[in-house]
């Protein structure tokens, strides 16, 4: 009986213990959830959000055994990047991303970026590395466990970008080039123009001999004159076809000329003043430069393009500006960094964005043997799955793209570099600061220089010249021309009274001329009477007529 109530009072308090415990640990579970909550609110938010309604990601009670994670990464700006003032610090997108994951998911730990690669499969092998805890930034190729893989941000495209001075250089070979092609509407202008100054010369030429000779040589070369005259619509009137059939042709030329010198004048201003450069939607066969670690190699495979694989930005854009590429292929994010910190590459404002193509792709990082070798264990389930809830879910709880933003200025790309299915440059010759303009100006200047040189010389040496011949050399002869003057008034005058003379003489010359015309007159109606049988017929004598008069 005793032995039965021990029994029974052990029972009793084995209860109760158990009682107890369970009791606590509910009472902990419920605070664990309470925090939870909390924790899953928006620190930019100022509203909360019921456990009911917004799922929220479990959260690691223990970390992982491990306070140092070994990282191994490759210099990616604006992803991950070491500071060029001091090399000690890693930062980028991807770092700060995972650094924020590792915090919201109470897992404490130091990451040692002493790991430092330079080949993207360098990074493949160090996934498979056991003293690797993290891979940075990872190729997607190269995954082979879906779950070690955490996607942090998507490109959304990638951007050819080329070299703005090489692209205006081309843009004035092809003007020098289109010019030299503009000789043959030249030749056809001035042939139809000779032509029909012929055809209107050999028309007008017997009715307009003032004007159009009748001899080849000079007539058809008035008629030339002509032709040119009214094909540029100077019109000096000095020429004038007479003959309706040449006034027909000339109306005819007018027509003709009008359309040929507005063709010209269309081509030439084309030539001369905008070069236009189009791009193609595909750059197959073009130089393309890319990172030797990025996706954009494999894209531009695809497109047929001739790759140069550089290992860093700086060569890359380096190789861009002393035209050992014609362009080079990046994503959205590293043209954007780069653009907004040229300074810090020390590159020249001279790149723009050509052609964008919708590609996109994921960038994340990725769990290493060293992480993987926790895989069966409780903590790093529950640290795989926050992590997974961070990064990819809808409702995820870290603003990537504050991150980003932090790196690039986003939307500074969409306003300034604004890019269009077919994109062209138009390059003004007359620019103030073009240097064809420049050296054009120049050597206009020096020709007006050199012409208004010499016509001062040839001015002063004429004037010489003018004062040798015409005045006197010596004091004797400025003497005799001194009285040769006085002379002269004397002579003019003598001259001017012998004038008078001259002009009384002829008033008397004029009166026999007179008399001489009445005789003459009268001569012929005696002879007529002697004719007709009446040598009387006529009154007087024949010396009547002008006996009276004397």
């Amino acid at each position: 009986m005793i032995l039965f109530r021990k029994k029974v009072f052990h029972v009793g308090i084995t209860f109760a213990v158990t009682l107890i415990t369970n009791l606590i640990i509910f009472a902990s579970s419920r605070m664990n959830e309470t925090n939870i909550t909390t924790t899953a609110t928006p620190d930019n938010s100022s509203t909360t959000t019921s456990p009911s309604k917004l799922p929220q990601p479990p959260l690691a009670r223990s970390c992982i055994d491990k306070k140092v994670l070994n990282v191994c990464w490759l210099k990616t700006p604006p992803y991950i990047f070491d500071r060029p003032s001091n090399k000690s610090i890693v930062e980028g997108i991807l770092s700060d991303a995972i650094l924020e994951g590792f915090t919201k998911c109470e897992c404490q730990v130091n990451l040692n970026y002493s790991i430092q690669v330079y080949e993207e499969e360098d990074l493949i092998n160090c996934s498979k590395n056991k003293d690797i805890d993290i891979v940075l930034p990872f190729p997607q190729r190269g995954i082979r466990n879906n779950n070690w893989f955490f996607k942090v941000v998507d490109s959304a495209a990638i951007y050819l970008l080329l070299n703005r001075k090489k692209i205006e250089s081309q843009a004035k070979a092809n003007i020098i080039y289109e010019f030299s092609q503009v000789w043959t509407l030249a030749v056809l202008t001035i042939l139809l123009a000779a032509i029909f100054g012929i055809v209107v010369w050999s028309l007008d030429a017997a009715w307009n001999r003032k004007q159009f000779p009748p001899t080849f040589c000079p007539g058809a070369l008035e008629g030339v004159w002509w032709s040119f005259v009214t094909l540029t619509t100077v019109g000096y009137g000095d020429k004038t076809p007479k003959f309706p059939l040449a006034r027909i042709f000339a109306i005819l030329w007018m027509f003709v000329g009008m359309c040929m010198v507005s063709l010209l004048t269309a081509t030439l201003t084309k030539t001369l003043t905008t070069g236009l450069v189009e791009n193609r939607r595909e750059f197959h066969g073009l130089k393309i430069g890319v990172l030797k670690s990025s996706h954009t190699y494999d894209e531009a495979v695809k497109k047929g393009a001739k790759t140069q694989k550089y290992l860093d930005l700086k060569s890359m854009y380096t190789a861009l500006n002393n035209d050992e590429i014609q362009g080079i292929l990046v994503d959205i994010f590293v043209a954007t960094y780069v653009r907004n910190n040229l300074n810090v590459f020390g590159f020249q404002d001279n790149i723009f964005v050509a052609q964008s193509y919708d590609i996109q792709y994921s960038i994340g990082v990725y769990f290493g043997y060293g992480m993987a070798m926790y895989e069966d264990s409780k903590p790093f389930s529950i640290l795989t799955d926050c992590l997974r809830s961070m990064f990819e879910n809808a409702n995820r709880r870290i603003d990537v793209f504050s991150i980003v933003e932090k790196y690039i200025q986003s939307q500074e790309i969409v306003e300034k570099s604004k890019v269009y299915d077919e994109f062209k440059i138009e390059i003004n010759l007359f620019s103030p600061t073009s240097d064809i303009f420049l050296m054009g100006l120049r050597t206009l200047c020096i020709i007006l220089g050199i012409l208004v040189f010499f016509g001062i010389i040839w001015e002063i040496v004429r004037c010489r010249w003018r004062k040798t011949i015409f005045l006197p050399k010596t004091h004797a002869e400025s003497i005799a021309m001194s009285g040769h003057q006085k002379m002269t008034a004397e002579n003019i005058n003598k001259l001017v009274k012998k004038l008078d003379e001259v002009e009384r003489a002829l008033g008397k010359v004029m009166e026999f001329r007179e008399i001489y015309e009445h005789c003459k007159i009268d001569i012929q109606r005696y002879d007529s009477g002697i004719a007709n049988g009446n040598p009387h017929g006529i009154s007087g004598t024949p010396n009547s007529g002008y006996s009276n008069n004397a």
